[in-house]
């Protein structure tokens, strides 16, 4: 799962950039498909990590509908978007299959740790749109490097010392989740980095 979500994230920072900068743009409908089947095959691949990226996905989308609508208005957003709302559906009404297996521990990481990382993502998220705006420039290259480093350290804490016992109340249902959600966000911003580096001067910088 941490193979899709790089991937992922990579797929959906090029299409980003065949959006906004006008270019590859003959590659517009690949990008598209691989970004849609990749979100599928993550949505079907385990029920866990299925319903908290649609959860997730889903109140982001909500959240930037009302502050930022341009972040998620091009297809492929439209799309997974629709996608994420159906299959949280799915699992909020057959709710049972998710709790059947759930320990009392497992329900305390999803209140007191997932609950809160989702919105501190979302938040983070904000932030770096809110202080960053623009596509462009020293500033914004910065700022993506710095949240590699940053989620490249929370992966390590979380899979190698004993944080994440102590985060996650000794459950193992939803790492696989976060991580998705690391491998993600830095497959994204590597994407990022690469384009600002690499490709300088479609920005006019």
């Amino acid at each position: 799962m941490n193979t899709i979500g790089f991937l992922l994230g990579i797929s959906m920072k090029v299409l980003d950039e065949i959006y906004d900068a006008k270019i590859l743009v003959e590659y517009t409908a690949i990008l598209e498909f691989i970004v849609i089947s990749l979100l599928i095959y993550g949505y079907v691949k385990e029920k866990y990590t299925s319903f908290i990226i649609s959860l997730s996905i889903s109140l982001f989308c909500v959240f930037f509908t009302f502050y930022s609508p341009v972040v998620i208005e091009n297809f492929a957003w439209k799309i997974g978007t629709l996608i994420s709302y159906m299959v949280l559906i799915y699992h909020l009404y057959n709710y049972r299959n998710l709790v059947k297996d759930l320990t009392e521990d497992d329900v305390e990481a999803f209140k007191y740790s997932i609950i809160p990382l989702i919105f501190i993502f979302i938040l983070t998220l904000t932030m770096e749109d809110y202080l960053f705006p623009e596509e462009r420039g020293t500033l914004k290259l910065a700022s993506r490097s710095f949240v590699v480093l940053l989620f490249a350290a929370v992966y390590y804490m979380l899979n190698f010392t004993g944080i994440k016992n102590i985060l996650f109340y000794n459950s193992d249902k939803f790492i696989s989740s976060v991580n998705f959600m690391l491998f993600f966000s830095s497959g994204y911003c590597i994407t990022s980095v690469l384009f600002l580096t690499l490709f300088s001067d479609i920005y006019d910088t």
